[in-house]
């Protein structure tokens, strides 16, 4: 089949599908990552840092929505794609990059409970905090030494309603060539997005007199099979600026988030070293030529919608919007 602008749109949307990438890295930007200020939903959520040099942690944090999680070797997490880490894990039989996480709970004694774990025992002197984690199943108490972070930016009003835990429930995604609709996709489930799309090609394929070559099929039929991997169904984000997503694959990966103002979001790039709009793909010279991106929150009681919208320089739009629940 002839390889259209349009088939390029789609196919970087699809190869994208759980966009929001993040991972760890050692170029990190300044403490806190200009995320969401010091104000949290749950005062007992921070973030502390392992000073210990010879650690075999490197964090612990606990977010407002109820979750711990507890960083391995930073070494762990790396600056690469997201399909390449995958593809690492799969090889190495391992899915959580190092990264444990779960519930937890505060106990009677001021002690942490995470869930799966083990107990959490913080104390605080002066600048300094000291973790004890007394893992499952063990008699003896590891204790590190730590710094709490905390974010330099004043939280507004959208960024304190964005620290929770959100559940993904659908997916829209459209594309305009001016006043023309060329595409309009809603969905529950990336796979079934992907669904539409690759009959929406073929259909395209048949108007155009095109062969749909078994070539075709394959490749579509194996962005089919990735899409549910690449599902971005949860989100956490902290008031430290870090956030967390657990993809269907079960993965967790991890990045910083910011508000920069009103209800614009953005996430760290760990490649380029700066904060962007693409939380779910980037704008594609083949697809969109040179143009404009913008990410958005919308909070509306438990529900949110986060809305990407790339503006190509000859007038297309691609407009792509994820709903979650608490």
């Amino acid at each position: 089949m002839k390889q259209t602008k349009w088939f390029f749109i789609l196919m970087a949307f699809v190869l994208c599908l759980g966009g929001l990438t993040a991972c760890g890295s050692d170029d990190d930007p300044e403490e806190g990552g200009g995320g969401s200020g010091s104000d949290v939903v749950n005062t007992d959520a921070a973030r502390y840092e392992i000073t210990d040099p010879n650690a075999d942690i490197s964090f612990i944090e606990l977010t407002e929505g109820g979750q711990y999680f507890v960083g391995g070797d930073e070494s762990d997490y790396g600056a690469k794609p997201m399909m390449a880490r995958r593809a690492a894990q799969r090889a190495a039989e391992s899915s959580d990059d190092g990264l444990h996480y779960g519930d937890y709970t505060k106990g009677a004694n001021g002690e942490y409970v995470l869930n799966g774990y083990g107990t959490l025992v913080i104390t605080q002197n002066g600048e300094t905090y000291v973790v004890k984690i007394t893992p499952n199943g063990a008699t003896t108490t590891k204790s590190y030494n730590a710094r709490k972070v905390t974010s330099t930016v004043a939280a507004s009003a959208t960024a304190k309603k964005l620290c929770s835990t959100w559940k993904f429930q659908s997916v829209a995604y459209s594309f305009k060539a001016g006043s023309y609709t060329v595409f309009d996709f809603k969905a529950n489930s990336m796979r079934d997005l992907a669904v539409k799309m690759k009959e929406k090609m073929k259909e395209m394929s048949k108007k155009n007199g095109e062969e749909w070559t078994q070539e075709d099929e394959d490749s579509w039929n194996e962005q089919i099979t990735y899409a549910y991997e690449g599902q971005p169904d949860r989100l956490v984000f902290a008031a430290s600026g870090s956030m967390y997503i657990r993809f269907g694959s079960h993965d967790w990966e991890k990045g910083l988030w910011r508000v920069p103002s009103g209800n614009k979001l953005e996430i760290w790039d760990w490649e380029d070293g700066t904060w962007t709009s693409d939380v779910f793909v980037s704008i594609d010279d083949t697809a969109l030529e040179e143009g404009s991106s913008e990410s958005t929150v919308d909070i509306n009681g438990n529900t949110l919608t986060i809305t990407q919208t790339l503006r190509g320089s000859e007038g297309g739009v691609i407009k792509e919007s994820m709903t979650y629940t608490k």
